[in-house]
């Protein structure tokens, strides 16, 4: 249901000092159901990873402790897996309506997520905006700039982190109802939930994600990865302080079908 769809039932503990669900043999949906309305294929196209960035804002953001990843790293980590990508940065509605003219296999956001005037949006924090709205995105301009894709892409919605247990919390359920807001609009997409970590952390997620894609593994296995490394991270009852679990724990797919592999890179070759 809607209304509760911003939980993070993956952080579910069935009992007094239980693993969290989404780490049980026996727990056997390991995905939030997403309708399957556009046709899923391989993209024919070379460049088939987009990243959406913010500009200097977010990055200085970054340096004062929020996350060490806001893109320019990022596309690093791509190279290092030898996938071409391209860098829509400073993002607008219209900007990445035309970013997306272009087939494209995974879409990667970086971004803050948000609650302003009843709508929740995802803040790339641009100060060379004269309006705040301009460096922000709705999920409908994103269901809007995908309407030029012929297959069914995978969207990565990759919250930038924050330095308390209590934001990580609110972040965490924010960027929930955002990508089940989407998953809504956006039948088809397949939409990963992920970031919300800080220093290493933020980097060795990052890096398993990309690494474990460039793999050719499937999605479901990717999010089964992170949640089983949640698992040694997790060191105690008290889960939802724990900073360095909770984003792993926490990760959130929404899918048709787990196990579909989103190959990346030139597919030319």
């Amino acid at each position: 249901m809607r209304e509760v769809s911003w939980v993070p039932w993956e952080l579910l503990l069935l009992a007094a000092a239980a693993q969290p669900s989404d780490t049980l043999t026996s727990y056997r949906t390991i995905y939030r159901p997403s309708p399957r309305l556009t046709r899923s294929g391989r993209s024919s196209a070379k460049q088939n990873v987009l990243i959406v960035r913010g500009g200097e804002a977010l990055e200085s953001q970054s340096e004062r402790g929020y996350s060490i990843d806001t893109g320019q790293e990022l596309a690093h980590v791509y190279a290092r897996n030898n996938v071409r990508v391209r860098e829509l940065t400073h993002p607008t509605p219209s900007g990445l309506q035309d970013a997306l003219r272009e087939p494209c296999r995974v879409i990667h956001i970086i971004s803050g997520v948000r609650e302003t005037r009843e709508r929740l949006v995802l803040d790339f924090g641009d100060e060379r905006f004269t309006s705040k709205d301009e460096a922000r995105l709705t999920s409908s301009d994103i269901v809007r700039a995908l309407y030029d894709q012929s297959t069914a892409p995978l969207l990565i919605l990759q919250i930038v982190g924050s330095p308390s247990a209590t934001e990580l919390v609110r972040h965490l359920c924010l960027r929930n109802a955002f990508a089940s807001e989407l998953a809504a609009k956006a039948r088809g997409v397949t939409i990963l939930g992920t970031g919300l970590a800080r220093g290493d952390g933020a980097q060795r997620l990052t890096e398993q994600i990309v690494t474990e894609l460039a793999d050719g593994l499937s999605i479901g296995s990717i999010v089964r990865g992170l949640w089983k490394g949640g698992i040694t991270e997790q060191g105690g009852p008290d889960l939802i302080h724990n900073r360095t679990a909770v984003p792993l724990l926490g990760t959130v797919l929404f899918a048709h079908d787990p196990d579909e592999v989103f190959r990346i890179g030139d597919t030319s070759v």
